[in-house]
């Protein structure tokens, strides 16, 4: 009889861990993208020329594979990362690094105001930062170095409540990089040159 009981709580035991983790893959399953993001990574593609892949879904639901799994953001080029609810996934990381990207800095990234690491490193980039920048408050981690951007650095940058990487501001004949750690560590830095010509 004790065998019984045992078997009938590890069967209902397993039955309910089945029926979880059912549940949750198909919450993750039925979230997708907020579309006034998904009309900005379409954008941004078409603008920049970058075709539908594992790592950068526009052909699909953008909030997916590669998007949504534990892979680091680093490990794949152009990538974006998305973090979802129920219901609702918003792009959180965006990589698009070394690609040949030019023209000025896309008013789309403004929309993706979940956005907490952008790498638009090492492209061709031109023309000011723009103050819409400032939309996207939630920035952690933004690196733009090995661009042509140009004027002045926008007050705006003044909004990001949780910055710790700013780095790599090219503008004409200055090179600024910052590191910068408000999270009381001191490692806070910046560095001012001048491009030789």
């Amino acid at each position: 009889m004790e065998f019984l009981r045992s078997s009938s709580s590890l069967l209902i035991l397993s039955l309910c861990s089945f029926l979880l983790s059912f549940l949750v893959f198909r919450s993750q399953a039925q979230a997708t993208l907020d579309p006034n993001e998904a009309v900005a990574l379409r954008s941004l593609s078409e603008k920049w020329g970058i075709s539908s892949s594992a790592s950068w879904n526009i052909s699909g639901e953008p909030c997916s594979g590669t998007a949504i799994d534990t892979s680091k953001i680093e490990d794949n080029n152009p990538a974006i990362k998305c973090s979802c609810t129920s219901t609702t996934c918003h792009i959180t990381h965006m990589r698009v690094y070394a690609m040949s990207l030019n023209g000025s800095f896309p008013e789309e990234i403004g929309n993706l105001t979940s956005l907490t690491n952008l790498n638009l490193a090492q492209n061709y980039l031109t023309g000011p930062l723009p103050a819409f920048i400032g939309n996207l408050a939630s920035m952690q981690y933004l690196t733009l170095g090995i661009n042509m951007l140009s004027g002045t650095v926008p007050m705006e940058l003044g909004s990001f409540r949780d910055i710790r990487i700013l780095y790599g501001f090219s503008f004409q004949f200055l090179v600024i990089v910052f590191v910068i750690d408000f999270n009381g560590h001191g490692n806070s830095s910046c560095s001012i040159a001048p491009i030789s010509t």
